[in-house]
Parts: C-alpha cells; sequence; structure tokens
C-alpha cells in the first residue's frame, strides 16, 4: 500500500472552494490521471479505478460514449480529505467536530451559474448508462448472482 499523504506546505494549506479547482490540484501534484475516451462502462471503468484506488484519482471523459466525465477516487486517504479542506492532516479531526458544532449558516442564492442552463422535459432513464443498455446486469456473466468481482482486465469472462 502506498502512502499518499502529500507533505504539508504553506500551499497545500488552501482549500479547494470546488471540484473543478480540486481536480486542478490534484494534476499540478500528479495526483489525477486522465483516462482515454469511451473507457467502458462495463467491467473496464471499475479495473482502471481499482487498479489506482490507492495511488491518483482517475478522470474518465466520455465513459462507454456519454457525454459526462466520471472522476474517481478523489479522496483516497485522510491525507487528501485534509488537503482538499485546506488544514494539515493531524487537524482533520478536530476541523470535522469544529465543523459538526458550529456549522456555517446556510444562504440562498436566487442567481447562480448552476441555474443559468435550465433544460426541460429531461427524461432521465434515457441519460443513464443502465437504461440504455450499457450497463444491465444484476447479476455475473456465469449467472452467480453472488459474485461481484468483475475481471480486473476489462475482458468479459468466456
Amino acid at each position: 500500500m502506498k502512502n499518499t499523504e502529500v507533505a504539508p506546505t504553506a500551499a497545500s494549506h488552501n482549500a479547494s472552494p470546488d471540484l473543478r479547482s480540486w481536480l486542478r490540484r490534484l494534476a499540478a501534484t500528479g495526483r489525477l490521471a486522465v483516462a482515454r475516451n469511451g473507457v467502458s462502462l462495463i467491467d473496464e471503468l471499475a479495473a482502471v479505478s481499482k487498479k489506482l484506488e490507492l495511488e491518483r484519482a482517475v478522470m474518465f471523459p466520455r465513459p462507454g460514449g456519454h457525454p459526462m466525465t466520471v472522476v474517481s477516487n478523489l479522496f483516497v486517504d485522510r491525507g487528501w480529505i485534509a488537503d482538499s479542506i485546506g488544514v494539515p492532516t493531524e487537524d482533520l479531526l478536530a476541523r470535522f467536530q469544529q465543523a459538526v458544532r458550529q456549522p456555517l449558516p446556510w444562504t440562498e442564492v436566487m442567481d447562480a451559474a448552476v441555474q443559468e442552463v435550465v433544460h426541460r422535459d429531461v427524461d432521465l432513464l434515457k441519460l443513464l448508462p443502465n437504461h440504455s443498455g450499457a450497463i444491465d446486469r444484476t447479476e455475473s456473466e456465469d449467472g452467480d448472482p453472488e459474485r461481484i468481482d468483475p475481471p480486473v482486465s476489462g475482458q468479459r469472462p468466456g
């Protein structure tokens, strides 16, 4: 098992305010791998994520030909979590305890970037890989509903 904690530096104690900045930080520190476009959703994406789970986050552009990017392994250990919120690893538990005891007040935002594009009459089932047939299995290829370990090679058995 590799130790993936980042050595504390002045720069590593700046919180990443959003996912994009966290991904940029991971890339800048050699902790982000980018897979090729179109990685298969059947076994391959999971196998790549598993192989790199203790080393790097993985970005999968257009997995299975779908337009949405998938990212895995965002927080592989406590050091990454601490780095993402801008605290030294040894202060992580205390920071979480403080956040639970003194949560930040919420603020309602009437005009946010997330509201700039509004889609109406969306059929989510057509957008989900499961519905399109990309992943439509409730049991293993050999019919065994108990087996949950997909082949690491990314190839189907048989």
